[in-house]
């Protein structure tokens, strides 16, 4: 039974949770935004923070909780709870989908300020941005500048970056261009305003209310659809995971065989392990037919010269 104190440290939790700052997304449409530096006290640390949720739903309820994985690079229990209930769940295409929208893709955070937006609103917020668009375009682009000298993030000789989204859902494009020219000078005071995005993280890792409805909504996701697996939450399902590991080795493997046949350019094709002879009935062997010897024909008799029968008969007197 949870003490006083355990109560009290969650009701906590929860009243925390409830005023951090929400992340906010791209506006539609172009518009310019300003990336801010890091938030860390080391000015030359990254001013970014890989980021994944999952968003189980089922049965008109919907629990959301960080993913370790995409966040830290560390084991989730809750990837590896979607991951055994689609092991269990073959055939059945309604948890499957399910299951399949509950993992969590990966995001991207980091401080921005939307430059173009209404005076009220004109502050630094915590945005998710989307993994493509960062390492496909705001990612090289950085490197890119710092290379050369300059800071694309930099307060005093930053440059601002235009963002377009377009589409809606799975369809939505996005493209960034920077627009090659310093831009106004930030204050510095501005930094006292943004997210310390390592925390925020934290807190929403702390979320035990987040985690225990997710597991049970998983739970019951799978436990209906396999009439088995009611405890994904409490078990480790090394065996399933095992199962998938497995998989994927192969997959390994015969990747790593196509590369060996086309490496250096060549053309050479992969040699396939030839299927086994197919089982030939047996007929009964037939009677040996005895073999005929063919007989040869008598030689021809040579006729003799006058010159032979007059030695023979010399021979002979």
């Amino acid at each position: 039974m949870a003490s006083l104190l355990e109560k009290l440290q969650q009701r906590k939790q929860q009243a925390d949770a409830s005023k951090r700052d929400k992340t906010a997304k791209l506006a539609d449409g172009k518009h310019k935004y300003r990336i801010l530096p890091t938030w860390r006290p080391d000015s030359t640390d990254v001013n970014f923070h890989d980021f994944g949720m999952h968003y189980v739903k089922h049965a008109g309820q919907t629990g959301a909780y960080l993913c370790r994985a995409k966040t830290y690079g560390e084991h989730c229990e809750v990837c590896e709870a979607i991951a055994a209930g689609l092991f269990a769940a073959a055939g059945n295409e309604d948890t499957k989908k399910l299951l399949e929208e509950a993992r969590s893709s990966g995001r991207v955070l980091m401080n921005m300020i939307q430059v173009d937006a209404p005076e009220s609103e004109r502050r630094p917020k915590l945005f998710e941005l989307p993994k493509g668009l960062f390492e496909n375009d705001i990612l090289p682009t950085m490197i890119t500048y710092i290379e050369n000298g300059l800071d694309l993030a930099s307060l005093d000789k930053g440059f601002e970056i235009e963002i377009e989204k377009s589409g809606t859902g799975k369809n939505t494009e996005y493209r960034a261009v920077v627009i090659p020219v310093p831009a106004k000078p930030l204050p510095a005071e501005l930094m006292q305003k943004v997210v310390n995005i390592d925390e925020w993280v934290k807190l929403e890792g702390a979320n035990d209310q987040g985690r225990s409805k997710s597991m049970m909504l998983l739970s019951q996701i799978t436990g209906g659809a396999t009439g088995g697996i009611a405890r994904l939450g409490g078990t480790s399902n090394a065996g399933l995971l095992a199962h998938n590991d497995a998989l994927d080795a192969e997959q390994d493997a015969e990747l790593a065989a196509l590369e060996a046949a086309f490496q250096d350019g060549g053309t050479k094709e992969i040699e396939a392990t030839p299927p086994a002879p197919a089982a030939v009935e047996t007929a009964p062997a037939a009677t040996p037919t005895p073999a005929v010897t063919a007989t040869a024909a008598p030689a021809a008799t040579a006729i003799p010269s006058d010159e032979d029968v007059d030695a023979l008969l010399a021979a002979l007197g």
